[in-house]
């Protein structure tokens, strides 16, 4: 279009006083195309019309195509005098525009046009190149995997034949001949630090990693062959005689049992789903009729009532959620419908037939619609077990649920509350977004419905609490919970460590998005908000994306703290942590008591001097060699506050409200320690909360996530307990710290003290609680450098035996966390296998 509109100027050049030649007007465009047009050409174009898509020119010869010099005819005339007659006019010449400055700024527009539209056109070839790259990168990475999935298999299969474990004596043989532990170890302090046993790390992994298994392994016939053959050479007879009793008998003889590898071989990507399922949560024939044969073996068999409200349901997914509950391996129950006057005739037929064709099915029409909570009540009325199961009208139940909601009655009679892991499923049936839950967690179940589905109740209780209120649409079940909690004991509540559960995931369901259904949250806000206000807990809610936010009041008067900071050198470390706590923190009521563990270097005993003039500061000397156990202890002796706030001289306040924030979580009843959401330098997450059994003995959760990451289910953006947290910046009640003994400082003076302390704290009946919403920065160990001495090793190594021989299978078993997470990684990511 820009050329026509240019050639139109050609056709009108002398009309219009252009003295230039025709072919300059269209140069920018005989440059980009390679043109070659000429005045004689462009004199015979008399017109261009448009007719739809099709432009003609016409031509005429040169001589008879002009329109001559434009002419304009009148005289001058002042804007405020009289209009002046057309009469005497005169003539006026147009002048030549060659000099117009706007002539000259259309035609560069015109070429930058041109050449942009070239560089685009460049732009997108080369687009499409990157494109057809990517393609071919994606179909080869979709190849890779699938070849890294099949040897997955392959191994996984290997493992698990005969062959292998029958070889566990060959393999046992090999080690003591070849591995040497100690040097595997200094030679990959990784390993070391993961608290892994060294030679399944190497069967597994150090093996294709090319790790040596000790110094001297330089020859060409080395593992299990070469085991094999010399174990032939020196008399074998005796191993072949026991693979042949073993064949025999079918069993594996004691040594190779003891010996078969227990770690699973993950495929690359930790979080496959799909693959975890396929391999641990997919029951055999055999599995199922073991099953059904050890229910009929329970000595209590308790009628479970699968309690559910249907409204308006697509058919095909209400008889997939009937057929679940049918094909249960627990045979005692009974299905409780409520339709809250469905306007689906298909539906209503469907529901009659049902109650035709199974006692156990009982369905309510409700002859008008009260929405989800006044449904749920008609379908509890008609229950007669002893326990009720809540399940969604498009939701599914596991095929082996309710036994293992059996099982538990029978194995813990005394339980008031049972519930389980929950997943996705998705129109396609695919399963996805695993719900690994913790056991009982009193602060998460404020900030999310963390029990959810697949929750079962006692009867009598639900009944007692009214059931479901009206007004709380969208969040009964989580009102209902906890006016269900309310009133039994915690130890009562017990916590299903498998996936029983499969939530319908569609447009309009929640399992969908959290936002589907924002009258829910409201609910939500207000079902909690209504809890604390029945435990008279001073406190506001307020809903946030990822869950609740409860904001807990002060006590008043506020009470009194003591921050119990430690050091040793390092003024400018110290000087940012006491006025960072100075400009930073809004709570009045504190005074800052610094300890200092024998510092020499000048400019920090100069500072520590300055100090001693500061009102609200005060210098404690404690020169033993360095515990930080004992130090801590000391100093809270000496304190007279109501709490203490063990703060690390590597800490630096950056949220002011920190200090208020967990003295109101400290005062709240049943709660000792409470630990701050901690930030590297780069705000990653350093700590928010310590996993029992992570890389050994423990380790912060969710670390090098980014400040704002929401972790695993929102857990890094809400409030909840955590069996440890870090004594890096904790707070506490004076009282409960020296009822608890404080921290050991005999067997634990650097490490893990705090990780031991917490868990004699939560031993003695108290919990634990982690806060995201009060943020400080951890330069971490600064003070004391890294343990890359001998003597520091040593030491280290020692807490650690001393903390595993203490703690035991708690360290494998963190009731925070859950045993189909990972004990290798802070990301909460699948584990492989799981530890159920």
């Amino acid at each position: 279009m820009a050329f026509f509109k240019k050639l139109a100027d050609v056709i009108n050049e002398e009309h219009w006083g252009l003295d230039e030649g025709h072919s300059s007007l269209l140069g920018g465009f005989e440059k980009f195309y390679g043109l070659d047009l000429d005045d004689a050409n462009l004199d015979a174009v008399q017109s261009i019309e448009f007719s739809d898509s099709i432009c003609a020119l016409r031509k005429r010869l040169r001589g008879k195509n002009l329109l001559g010099t434009r002419v304009i005819a009148g005289r001058d005339e002042s804007v405020r005098a009289g209009h002046i007659k057309l009469s005497d006019t005169h003539t006026l010449k147009i002048p030549s525009q060659a000099d117009n400055p706007w002539a000259d700024r259309d035609r560069s527009l015109t070429e930058e046009l041109l050449l942009s539209r070239q560089r685009l056109e460049q732009q997108d070839r080369y687009v499409r190149k990157l494109r057809q790259s990517v393609s071919k990168s994606d179909a080869r990475i979709h190849e890779l995997s699938e070849e890294v999935r099949r040897r997955d298999r392959e191994l996984y299969h290997v493992r698990q034949s005969n062959s292998w474990r029958w070889t566990a004596p060959l393999r046992q043989l090999w080690k003591i001949r070849n591995f040497d532990e100690r040097y595997y170890l200094e030679q990959n302090p990784d390993v070391e630090r993961a608290g892994v046993d060294p030679f399944e790390h190497y069967e597994t992994r150090g093996r294709l990693e090319g790790r040596a298994p000790g110094p001297l392994n330089s020859s060409t016939e080395s593992g299990p062959s070469k085991a094999l053959r010399d174990l032939i050479v020196r008399g074998g007879k005796r191993f072949f005689v026991s693979i042949r009793a073993a064949l025999g008998s079918g069993e594996v003889p004691t040594p190779a049992k003891r010996l078969i590898p227990t770690q699973e071989n993950p495929p690359r990507d930790h979080n496959d789903y799909t693959e975890w399922v396929r391999r641990f949560d997919t029951l055999t024939d055999d599995e199922r009729r073991h099953l059904r044969n050890s229910a009929d073996k329970l000595s209590l068999k308790p009628v479970i009532s699968v309690l559910m409200p249907t409204y308006n349901t697509k058919l095909e997914w209400l008889e997939q959620a009937v057929n679940s509950v049918r094909e249960q391996l627990y045979e005692h129950w009974e299905l409780c419908i409520a339709d809250d006057a469905s306007t689906s005739n298909a539906l209503k037929t469907y529901l009659s037939q049902l109650s035709e064709s199974d006692p156990r099915i009982k369905v309510v029409f409700r002859e008008q619609n009260g929405h989800i909570s006044a449904a749920s009540n008609s379908a509890l009325e008609v229950c007669s077990g002893d326990w009720v199961a809540l399940m969604d009208h498009d939701d599914l139940l596991a095929e082996h649920a309710l036994y293992h909601v059996a099982v538990t009655i029978n194995q813990k009679p005394e339980a008031q509350l049972i519930y389980s892991d929950e997943d996705k499923i998705g129109i396609d049936g695919a399963r996805t977004d695993p719900y690994f839950k913790c056991d009982w967690n009193p602060e998460l179940l404020l900030s999310q419905n963390m029990i959810s589905h697949l929750g079962v109740y006692r009867r009598e209780i639900m009944q007692k609490i009214g059931g479901f209120r009206e007004g709380f649409e969208g969040s009964q079940d989580h009102d209902m919970v906890l006016r269900y909690t309310e009133d039994i004991d915690g130890r009562h509540i017990v916590h299903i460590p498998r996936v029983l559960y499969h939530w319908r995931k569609h447009a309009d369901s929640t399992a969908s998005a959290a936002d589907s259904k924002p009258y829910a949250a409201i609910a939500g806000e207000k079902a909690v908000q209504e809890h604390l206000d029945r435990q008279m807990i001073k406190a506001k809610v307020e809903g946030q994306r990822y869950g609740y936010r409860i904001y807990f009041d002060l006590p008043q008067p506020e009470p009194s703290v003591t921050i119990i900071v430690p050091t040793r050198n390092g003024a400018e470390r110290l000087r940012d942590c006491i006025e960072s706590i100075k400009s930073n923190t809004l709570y009045d009521n504190y005074r800052t008591l610094v300890v200092d563990n024998g510092s020499d270097d000048p400019a920090t005993l100069k500072y520590l001097e300055s100090l001693e003039s500061e009102p609200k500061i005060r210098v404690r000397n404690d020169p033993r060699p360095f515990n930080f156990a004992g130090i801590n202890n000391a100093a809270v002796h000496e304190c007279d506050s109501a709490l203490v706030a063990l703060v690390n001289d590597d800490i630096k306040v950056i949220s002011p409200d920190w200090l208020g924030e967990m003295v109101s979580i400290a005062c709240q009843p049943g709660v000792a320690a409470v630990g701050a959401k901690l930030l590297y330098p780069d705000e990653s997450i350093q700590h928010a909360g310590v996993v029992l059994g992570l890389g050994g003995v423990g380790c912060h959760a969710f670390k090098n996530l980014s400040a704002d990451h929401p972790g695993y289910f929102g857990r890094a953006r809400l409030l909840s307990e955590f069996s440890a947290v870090t004594a890096a910046c904790m707070v506490i009640r004076k009282q409960i710290y020296e009822e608890a003994g404080g921290m050991d400082e005999e067997h634990l003076a650097i490490a893990f003290n705090d990780v031991d302390f917490c868990l004699r704290l939560k031993a003695a009946g108290y919990r634990n609680v982690w806060t995201p919403h009060a943020l400080l920065l951890h330069y971490e160990s600064a003070s004391r450098g890294s343990e890359d001495s001998p003597e520091k090793k040593a030491r280290f190594d020692q807490e650690v035996r001393y903390m595993k021989s203490r703690w035991g299978k708690l360290l494998q078993d963190d009731p925070a966390y859950s045993p189909n997470l990972t004990l290798q990684e802070t990301d909460f990511s699948l584990a492989w296998p799981p530890r159920v």
